[in-house]
């Protein structure tokens, strides 16, 4: 009988610190911090207006993004959790001949359709807004451009449990950003954007590699 009590009191005391039974449960805490790598097709397009006639021109291109995503989630149930994401960096164009910052801020809900103690596969929303500046220094030009708007992102992953709170973990997203100007200054002036507008939207694809803490 001791036996059998000394056992039942371990199982009580300590149950609750042996390792999960699932990657993801409710009441779950999770942490990344990691790097991501993009390539995205970009559409360009401005109008200025003269004599209150509209001129518009469009132009098509490409950009890379290197960014630092940093996420938290919290589990709702085994297979959903929810969380918040931030995700500033480096947007540069296609002949890289300016200096240019982004950060994407926003919710990401998760589903997880494999959801094993050491190993995952989840698929992800990511609903937010960005906001991305854009510096360019060439001889006769001197201007900052700040653009804002709506971010959309689809992602699939996966998780590499090492130990009950350290992991790895991949990612694939899709996202999209549709940008308007919202402030320009050109050789120390501020341009009047009742006759200049612009809105930069953007497409791709970024591969992202995480550190995660599950708590």
């Amino acid at each position: 009988m001791s036996v059998l009590r000394t056992l039942q009191f371990f199982l009580l005391a300590f149950g609750p610190m042996v390792g999960h039974a699932q990657f993801n449960d409710k009441g779950t805490f999770h942490v990344a911090v990691g790097v991501g790598l993009g390539g995205h097709a970009t559409e360009y397009e401005q109008t200025v207006t003269l004599l209150n006639v509209p001129f518009t021109t469009r132009k098509t291109d490409g950009a890379a993004t290197v960014t630092f995503p940093i996420e938290a989630q919290y589990g709702i149930t085994r297979s959903f959790s929810l969380g918040l994401y931030i995700e500033p960096g480096r947007y540069l164009d296609s002949t890289d001949s300016k200096s240019n910052s982004i950060a994407l801020l926003g919710i990401q809900p998760r589903f997880y359709v494999i959801n094993k103690d050491r190993f995952a596969l989840l698929a992800s929303l990511q609903v937010g807004s960005t906001n991305l500046r854009i510096n360019e220094d060439r001889p006769g030009v001197n201007s900052t451009a700040q653009y804002r708007g709506g971010s959309f992102g689809l992602g699939a992953g996966a998780v590499i449990q090492f130990s009950d709170v350290v992991g790895i973990q991949f990612h694939l997203r899709y996202i999209g950003n549709r940008l308007k100007l919202k402030d320009y200054d050109l050789n120390g002036s501020n341009v009047d954007l009742g006759t200049f507008k612009a809105e930069l939207n953007t497409r791709g694809v970024v591969g992202q590699l995480s550190l995660g803490l599950r708590f």
